[in-house]
């Protein structure tokens, strides 16, 4: 330990704080100083706490990078890769309720991460210090952090949003031969999610009241769909429900019968596993 180094005993804020009070200091320790802020993040109870060490995080790498690029240039590209790849896990993390990713949760996180600059439009991580970083009003803030709470809270209560939205289909600009989906207009642009025609639809079925797929008056179906982002491959693919009373029910069942089967283009470009989650549950809020 140096000489001139205070104790803190057990205080890792107290710690974290010192080790970060130079950008040379921040640099010697780079390894604690992402430890003790992981350690801190993990302890937030509050989206303002995490939201505050997100903050220290991008200003401590940014200092860095500068050193890192005017000293060891040969090494920038890994610490950048290194940081973007901490920030997209520490969004999952607060986004986390019990062992799984909350959709709407990281939609709340992902709006406060695109106003204080941290993601891009296209939900990659923006690497600290290569941008500069917009400032925001303490109201526009405490408000983004108030949702991300609200829908954590949800989320861990189980409480449900009420009303269902209708669908919308929608001609997609660029993608002439797909039909687009939503339940929100306009739905998201450079985000859309298309009926996947390569898989079949399922009927659900009721008969004497009970569900089954064999018998009865057809009351929901279970629609494939792909995000434009998205690889035909990927084993992740959704399905939503329409249920009978949408006026769009007879549509889609229509539509299969034409189309189905046919071969899912492959995207031009890959959207990131966050960008698909974001785009989901911004455009089908009620989880269907």
């Amino acid at each position: 330990m140096a000489e001139n180094e205070p104790q803190f005993d057990s205080d890792e804020a107290e710690r974290l704080y010192w080790l970060i009070e130079t950008p040379a200091r921040a640099f010697l320790n780079l390894r604690e100083v992402s430890d003790k802020i992981g350690s801190l993040f993990g302890k937030a109870e509050s989206a303002a706490k995490r939201d505050s060490l997100l903050h220290v995080f991008a200003v401590v790498m940014g200092a860095v990078d500068g050193i890192v690029a005017n000293n060891n240039p040969g090494m920038l590209e890994k610490f950048r890769d290194a940081n973007r790849r901490v920030l997209e896990s520490f969004w999952i993390r607060e986004s986390l309720v019990g062992q799984h990713v909350d959709g709407k949760t990281l939609v709340a996180v992902s709006r406060r991460e695109i106003a204080r600059h941290r993601m891009a439009a296209n939900c990659a991580p923006i690497t600290p210090g290569t941008e500069p970083m917009p400032s925001i009003s303490e109201r526009e803030l405490e408000a983004l952090n108030a949702e991300v709470d609200r829908q954590r809270s949800d989320a861990v209560t189980g409480r449900i949003s009420q009303g269902m939205q209708t669908i919308l289909l929608y001609q997609v600009p660029g993608f002439p031969e797909q039909v687009g989906i939503s339940k929100v207009s306009p739905p998201v642009t450079g985000g859309a999610f298309f009926l996947d025609f390569s898989r079949p639809i399922q009927a659900v079925k009721k008969f004497l009241g009970k569900r089954n797929d064999r018998f009865g008056t057809v009351t929901e179906l279970h629609v494939p769909i792909l995000h434009q982002g998205q690889s035909p491959t990927d084993t992740n693919r959704l399905v939503i429900g329409v249920r009978s009373r949408d006026p769009c029910f007879s549509q889609i069942r229509d539509l299969w019968k034409e189309k189905y089967p046919s071969a899912a283009s492959p995207p031009s470009s890959v959207a990131s596993g966050i960008k698909q989650i974001v785009d989901f549950h911004t455009q089908f809020p009620d989880g269907c």
